[in-house]
């Protein structure tokens, strides 16, 4: 019964030592965290194992992936972290393409039909 208590006490005393001695673990935004943002925001399909992580010295992270239809992100597109743990305040930097041109030719194809009538 001695050697239950004494290995129960000591059992007891290496928890509470590991976890008062534990190191801090720090949140991390992490890669799929960035690839749901720009699936969600944003119309890039990326490739895969494009995307490529640079931590700045500010302690912010940028991330650059490839799209695979490059007609609205032709040069990739960029994602910028100010607070590398928290992944809320991540922000898609590159613009899409917009072809505004395509509407226009509708707009003189719709005129043409109306001066038809």
């Amino acid at each position: 019964m001695k050697k239950f208590i004494l290995f129960s006490f000591f059992s007891f005393l290496l928890g509470w030592v590991g976890s008062v001695w534990a190191p801090p673990t720090l949140a991390e935004v992490k890669d799929y965290q960035i690839r749901r943002l720009i699936y969600i925001y944003s119309s890039c399909n990326l490739d895969a194992n494009s995307l490529k992580r640079t931590e700045n010295k500010d302690n912010s992270l940028h991330f650059h992936g490839l799209c695979k239809n490059a007609s609205f992100y032709p040069d990739g597109i960029e994602v910028t972290c100010p607070d590398k743990e928290y992944e809320l305040h991540c922000k898609i930097q590159t613009e899409s393409l917009s072809f505004d041109h395509l509407n226009l030719l509708q707009d003189s194809v719709d005129q043409g039909e109306t001066d038809k009538k």
